[in-house]
């Protein structure tokens, strides 16, 4: 038969008094008893708190408590992946630095920058340069003295140079044929020898005016302004030009081809010359302003010469020109005139690009 746990201890209390024992001997075998007791409660209150955690285990779990699980998880790998580049970064500095990486940070910034920058190199190396957004447009004028409807061509081209711009639209003055030109000394004669033979190898010059577009030679292949106007360009060009007191036109230049006209530039010869204008020319003109009188003007852009001779000569894009000219006995100012560079294609005397240059 079991007792309870009270039952068990009077019966303990109890038995000190059938047995006759002292003072000292119960209150020592009470406490005795009471250690016990408390001993017994508290293995019976820790097998029930095993109980329940087996019982809390055995039950399954909710959704929620699952995506709180995958959620600590995840967080976890997130932690673990932002170590990774830390650690890639640690690792890339541990690494023993190449000589040349020595060498590029042992390089002063001002060299550092120049390797950015287009090569200003001297040799034969084509350097590129960025596409334009069009090309200029180059435009001959064949005209004389004693015409009654050149001066209003002139004014026209004129306003065309003011609305394109001096180094988008060029245009130049060719005093072409002796039989409307001012003959005489007293008179100032703006005829040119030079021009008249530009003029005979056109071959299409029926009266005056004419104006011939982008062309040296027979043919203009029948392009028209808005066509030119909407082309590319073919070259960049750096050119200085320099007057000397001994009159002498020092030219510098060099050309950069555009990255978007390689394909264009490919099998062709290019042909190169260099023209001297002038500006500011006082002469007399028949019929200005549809009169006819004769009236003293300024002619502007008026061709005096070609400097290297009348076909130019042969030029490999991308190379340094450097070269010394005398100044014409016909140039009456110096500090008036302009080079216009011409690049043409050498088999139909074509101008491919044409380049403006203040002698200065």
């Amino acid at each position: 038969m079991r007792l309870s746990l009270r039952s068990a201890l009077t019966a303990v209390l109890l038995f000190p008094l059938i047995v006759g024992c002292t003072d000292d001997d119960l209150e020592k075998s009470r406490k005795e008893n009471e250690e016990v007791v408390k001993q017994k409660e508290s293995e019976e209150k820790k097998k029930n708190s095993d109980k329940e955690e087996e019982q809390e285990k055995e039950k399954p779990e909710t959704p929620k408590e699952k995506e709180n699980e995958k959620g600590k998880e995840d967080d976890k790998q997130k932690e673990g992946t932002k170590d990774e580049p830390k650690k890639e970064e640690e690792q890339e500095k541990e690494k023993p630095e190449t000589p040349k990486e020595k060498e590029d940070e042992t390089k002063p910034e001002k060299e550092k920058e120049s390797e950015d920058k287009p090569k200003e190199d001297d040799n034969d190396e084509v350097v590129y340069a960025e596409p334009a957004k069009r090309s200029p447009m180059f435009m001959l004028e064949f005209t004389g003295q004693y015409c009654i409807n050149c001066p209003v061509v002139m004014r026209n081209l004129a306003k065309e140079q003011e609305k394109y711009g001096k180094e988008n639209y060029i245009y130049v003055a060719m005093h072409s044929e002796k039989k409307f030109s001012i003959l005489g000394k007293p008179l100032r004669s703006l005829y040119n020898e030079e021009a008249d033979q530009y003029g005979k190898d056109v071959k299409k010059i029926s009266g005056l005016p004419f104006t011939w577009l982008n062309s040296l030679g027979v043919t203009n292949e029948d392009k028209t302004l808005r066509e030119f106007q909407n082309s590319a360009d073919l070259l960049d060009c750096k050119a200085n030009a320099s007057l000397s007191e001994q009159g002498k036109v020092k030219l510098n230049f060099k050309t950069y081809l555009r990255k978007d006209r390689k394909e264009y530039i490919k099998g062709k010869q290019i042909r190169m010359l260099v023209w001297l204008l002038e500006d500011g020319v006082e002469a007399l003109q028949y019929g200005y302003n549809t009169k006819s009188y004769w009236k003293k003007i300024i002619n502007n852009h008026l061709f005096r010469s070609s400097l290297n001779g009348h076909w130019g000569e042969l030029y490999q894009v991308g190379t340094r020109y450097e070269k010394t000219f005398d100044l014409p006995e016909n140039v009456l100012k110096g500090a008036n005139c302009e080079i216009i560079l011409l690049f043409l294609d050498d088999s139909n005397k074509f101008v491919l690009d044409a380049k403006r240059c203040k002698v200065k």
